[in-house]
């Protein structure tokens, strides 16, 4: 039994790791976006009048 419990915090563990490395590369992604003016930051009224200029 100790050692199914071993094994399952182990694999936790290395989930959590993963999870991590998505987020640094997520946030990673996100800062070179801002940088390169690709984000832009408003209200949802905002966004709608974007949306709907569009057509």
């Amino acid at each position: 039994m100790e050692g199914k419990i071993y094994l399952k915090d182990l694999l936790d563990r290395l989930l959590i790791e993963e999870k991590r490395k998505q987020i640094k590369k997520n946030a990673e992604e996100s800062l070179r976006e801002y940088e390169e003016g690709r984000i832009k930051f408003g209200t949802v009224g905002d966004l709608r009048k974007e949306v709907y200029e569009d057509d």
